[in-house]
């Protein structure tokens, strides 16, 4: 294309001549004429892009084969030399008319350049010149953005950038692109266009629907460096995929075949060849529920969403971009999910790929058959994995070939021989011996009936019985035990450890916390013990030393008498610097991944152990082995996990979350074991007249089940966080007493379950008999006495009991105030619960005033102390905001604190969504609350789509009737009448209020009332009088009871609900106020 790069050099000279003309000749000028400026600019603005043209053809066409190659890329350069042309032809033209301006000797003064111009304008030749290089220029500037869009996608191909930079780069560009198409559509109509305009357009538009890059990628396994055969399958795959993207819609894809054939690797390999066909990646580990249940969870956390099963889907099903989803391990005996349950809808186009051993479930999509690789092949790859790439001695092949066909040229067992011979473990020469040693240990091992085989391989019952299947596992067994031998018994106490966890997703950060966490942890505590106790709390009483000193001893004994199983490598590790914890544990793992035993996902600093290896791992010990292992690997997740105040920040609450899944394994291993001891002992002569006893909990079990219900309620399953939490509240109750500070933190956990139990009769019951021990033993004015008063006012307040709630806040903070001088978080939140219930009951600067203190405190505070309270500063802002709302709109602010309010609640929101994710509790309420502001503030359809957006949301994940939901939907409905969306409105808010009647038994909940009164306000604007009339009645009443008779209130709703004004839920738009 060299007329394209003369082209291109024409086009700038004459462009930059032209802007430079028209510089100098203005230059000493008196006046300035805005349109000849304007004029030179827009040249100047063509000329510096026809320079990035040039750099573009330079850099990538001129010297890129592939972009020669690629008949897309070629096509939009010949369409922009033609548009170069016929813009260099207008500049041609434009400079002739320029030269009629210049005097004899070449020379001219700005006025005669001037007047010229004015008479060029009035021109209608010259203003269509002028037309047409703006038009010109657009269609350059689209073509450059395509072009643009393509190289993103040939890097991403090449992955010669990140991804996150690549996906930024796609984003600018595309909506960059948009707006170049948008803005030409505008302006022309086809008519106007020539030929190869309007291919440049419709080329932009193509483009466009696929301007993104990969952004998601999460396979199951790293691809292997030693990967080979399967040619043929990726082949008809990659044709596969091409005539189920032009179906569009979510198509299935099922690979079946035996245990160790390949069929994980190969849709790793098939994900990589084909990333830059799909927007998103995600894998899922069917083996078990638990692996199922962390796997969405890992997809929710890189999409932001909440971890919920439903949400992913909801959110795969609204991807217009391609996805790709590999479901790795589906087995038709797993009782939680069917096949079909993994598929969802997909807006575009989304492809499932399942890999399972069992031949029945191909019904689910296109099968593909997985048996043993190929002879040749099969042989290739032993030898590349145990020689490498130096040559082979021809004497090999016949021994390397005797040697697949033992293993059934499964890929998974060759890779362990290879490692086996490469490690020195055996040679290729007695290989096969050492195989069929093996294979005779692993029948051994797995020898019994068939229906206890069966029962042994859990999942798998109906195939184990088929002598095929039974041989074939034994073979890929057989492979293991000839290189778990070569590691080192460090080494090999990890991997027993990693056999009890999650398989496909063990984080590394975990193991190294179970280090560094404990180290934390005595830090804190030794802190906490140099600090000294408030000069006016109570002395003690001589049965409060009797029980401090029971508890003192009781806790030596346990200390004493408690050694945790834990690897060795841990334990001689538990006082080392964090680098040599980490570097240690490094080689070990790396020890284990050379054999192939775990693999390692680099991004994501993951470790994954085979289905395969994990289930032998566990099949090789004895019963006794297996509960010490299963113990250690429940310890090693008690030490990971920090318990607040310590552990309060992201990464702490990140790492809780990871936890989860490991935490659900175990569990489920301690249970079998459990089963299996009973059922031994059950079936002993000896032991026939005699109980299974249950064991106490020890102090070990007592703190591993408060921070296993810390993890379960964080990770939303609330009945399990309250089933554990209790237990632990029923042994220190009983151990040291409700009065004991440990007790009462214990206690007021119990309670915050029975509140998102939305059970609030049993969680102030709690706290009430949590707040009567306090007081016995400790004292009215004790700290632990306060914070357990001032967090039962906040209880009451939720209740809508505020009077009371005030009551309760008031002497907290009164008390707290003479213990703590100086800011600190326990003052600061008993300010805000208190603001919470002025607010309630009017006293609008009160509020604003007990909320604003409690900010500037908490941050002080956090300052002073050195400590993290980021949510409870955000709680403290969003209250803050909301009180000023508030006087805002039931009081006489001004605009300012509507505008403050914002302000800060747009903080909160951000904030939230970044900490959490955008569909957490937290962040829908943020949202609603900054909606409620938006709609105070007139900007009615903004207040609108931001609820309506959410409550979706809200609704699959707390539950259509759940408090939260059912106020976002009352503030919902609020703005739908003020929209003046009146019958849906009035669907929405009797839906609400309907649900709440159902729910309140007696008395009217405040949230009740509010709903109340919102459609007792569309009634009246839909001038439905006796439904008014009728609702106006409970909603007096209920203002009554909760307030009292005369209060402010009644005359507030009388005032905006009771006539046909609505005073200030239907102020206009306020005037921002001036800095």
């Amino acid at each position: 294309m060299a007329d394209l790069a003369a082209t291109i050099v024409s086009f700038v000279e004459i462009a930059i001549r032209l802007g430079t003309f028209i510089r100098e000749t203005k230059k000493g000028a008196d006046s300035v004429d805005d349109d000849l400026l304007q004029l030179g600019r827009e040249i100047q603005r063509v000329a510096e892009h026809g320079e990035n043209i040039r750099t573009v053809f330079e850099n990538e066409f001129k010297e890129s084969s592939k972009a020669k190659d690629n008949d897309t890329t070629a096509s939009i350069w010949r369409r922009v030399s033609s548009i170069l042309k016929d813009s260099h032809f207008i500049l041609i033209k434009m400079e002739s008319k320029f030269d009629e301006m210049k005097g004899k000797e070449g020379s001219s003064t700005y006025d005669r350049v001037r007047r010229h111009f004015r008479k060029l304008s009035k021109e209608g030749d010259f203003e269509t010149l002028r037309q047409g290089l703006d038009k010109n220029d657009q269609l350059l500037q689209m073509s450059l953005t395509t072009l643009s869009i393509i190289v993103t996608k040939q890097e991403q191909a090449g992955q010669s950038k990140s991804i996150a930079n690549l996906s930024r780069e796609m984003s600018l560009s595309s909506n960059k692109l948009e707006q170049l198409i948008m803005s030409l559509e505008a302006k022309l109509s086809n008519s106007t266009l020539s030929v190869d305009e309007r291919d440049s357009l419709e080329a932009a538009k193509s483009i466009q629907k696929v301007a993104w890059v990969n952004a998601h990628f999460m396979i199951p396994q790293a691809v292997s460096r030693v990967f080979m055969g399967r040619e043929s399958d990726l082949a008809n795959m990659q044709q596969a995929l091409g005539e189920l993207e032009k179906e569009g819609g979510t198509k299935c894809v099922v690979i079946y075949g035996l245990n160790g054939a390949g069929k994980t690797q190969f849709c790793c390999k098939f994900a990589q060849e084909n990333r830059d066909r799909f927007w998103a990646v995600f894998s899922i580990d069917a083996a078990s529920s638990e692996s199922i249940q962390q796997s969405y969870a890992d997809i929710a956390q890189r999409v932001k969403i909440e971890p919920k099963e439903t949400n992913v889907k909801h959110w795969l099903s609204e991807q217009s971009k391609p996805w790709l989803l590999i479901v790795d391990n589906v087995d038709e005996h797993l009782q939680s999910h069917k096949p079909e349950d993994f598929i969802p809808e997909a807006a575009g186009f989304g492809l499932v790929l399942f890999t399972t051993r069992d031949q029945s479930l191909q019904i689910h999509g296109r099968p593909f058959r997985f048996e043993g690789l190929e002879e040749e092949k099969s042989t290739a790859l032993l030898l590349k994995i145990a020689y490498g790439a130096r040559a082979h001695d021809s004497r090999w092949q016949p021994i390397a070939r005797r040697i697949c066909h033992e293993l059934g040229n499964l890929p998974l067992a060759i890779l362990h021989a290879g490692k086996a011979i490469l490690q020195g473990n055996c040679t290729l020469d007695n290989c096969l011996d050492s195989i069929r040693n093996s294979l005779a240990q692993v029948h051994r091992k797995i020898a019994g009936d068939r229906a206890k085989r069966a029962k042994s391989f859990s999942g798998d019952q109906d195939q184990l019985l088929n002598e095929q299947v039974i041989t074939t596992n034994a073979k890929v067994y057989a492979t293991f035990e000839l290189v778990i031998p070569t590691v080192s018994q460090n080494a090999s106490e990890l991997l027993r450890l990693l056999s009890f966890m999650q398989s496909q997703r063990f984080e590394f950060n975990i193991l190294l916390s179970a280090i560094i966490n404990p180290q934390r942890q005595a830090v804190a505590d030794r802190k906490n013990a140099r600090k000294a106790k408030p000069a006016n709390s109570r002395s003690k009483s001589w049965d409060q030393h009797l029980k401090s000193a029971v508890r003192s001893i009781y806790l030596l004994l346990e200390r004493l008498g408690l050694r945790s199983i834990l690897p060795e490598v841990l334990r001689a590790l538990k006082n080392a610097k964090p680098e040599v914890a980490r570097d240690t544990l490094r080689q070990l793992l790396a020890q284990l991944r050379e054999q192939a035993l775990i693999d390692w996902v680099e991004p994501d600093d993951v470790y994954i152990i085979h289905s395969s290896v994990k289930w032998w791992i566990q099949a090789s010990m004895q019963y006794q082995e297996k509960a010490v292992w299963c113990e250690a690997a429940s310890n090693v997740l008690t030490l990971a996990i920090l318990l607040p105040p310590v552990g309060v920040t992201a990464e702490h609450a990140k790492l809780r979350r990871q936890a989860l899944a490991h935490i659900e394994s175990v569990r489920k291993s301690e249970k079998k074991l459990r089963e299996e001891l009973e059922e031994t002992q059950s079936k002993r002569e000896s032991w026939r007249f005699w109980p299974i006893l249950e064991t106490s909990m020890s102090r070990a079990e007592v703190l591993r089940n408060a921070k296993y219900s810390l993890v379960y309620a964080e990770g939303g399953d609330f009945r399990e966080s309250q089933r554990l939490m209790a237990k632990v509240d029923k042994f220190l109750v009983g151990a040291i007493g409700l009065g004991d500070p440990v007790a009462a933190k214990a206690r007021l956990f119990l309670a915050e379950t029975h509140w998102w139990l939305s059970d609030a009769d049993e969680a102030v019951r709690l706290q009430e008999e949590l707040l009567a021990a306090c007081i016995a033993s400790l004292g009215e004015d004790d700290v632990e006495t306060l914070n357990v008063r001032s967090r039962l006012g906040l209880s009451f307040w939720q209740q809508g009991k505020y009077a009371k709630g005030r009551e309760y806040s008031e002497k907290a903070l009164k008390g707290l105030e003479k213990i703590y001088d100086t800011a600190h978080v326990d003052k600061s939140r008993a300010m805000s619960n208190l603001g919470l219930c002025h607010g309630k009951l009017a006293n609008f600067d009160k509020a604003v005033k007990l909320h604003s203190e409690a900010h500037e405190g908490l941050l002080h505070a956090e300052k002073e102390q050195d400590e993290k309270y980021e949510d409870q500063i955000l709680d403290a802002m969003q209250n803050l905001a909301m009180a000023k709302h508030d006087r805002y709109r039931y009081g006489d602010a001004e605009d300012k604190d509507l505008y403050e309010a914002e302000r800060l609640q747009a903080a909160v929101l951000e904030k939230f969504a970044e900490q959490h994710n955008k569909e957490h509790p937290k962040t829908l309420w943020a949202a609603c609350n900054l909606a409620r502001i938006k709609a105070l503030m007139g900007h009615l359809a903004e207040a609108e789509g931001m609820i309506a957006s959410r409550l979706p949301v809200a609704k699959r994940n707390l539950g259509a009737d759940h408090l939260g939901t059912l106020m976002g939907r009352a503030y919902y409905g609020q703005i739908l009448t003020l929209s003046g969306k009146l019958d849906a409105a009035e669907k929405e808010l009797r839906g609400v209020v309907n649900a709440h009647r159902a729910r309140d038994k007696e008395e009217m909940h405040g949230d009740h009332l509010v709903a109340a009164a919102f459609l007792l306000d569309c009634y009246r604007k839909q001038g439905k009088t006796a439904l008014a009339e009728k609702l106006e009645v409970e909603v007096t009443r209920g203002i009554r009871h909760i307030f009292g008779e005369g209060c402010s209130w009644e005359d507030f709703f009388v005032g905006h609900y009771s006539g046909d004004t609505v005073g200030g839920a239907e102020r206009e738009d306020v005037d921002k106020p001036a800095d």
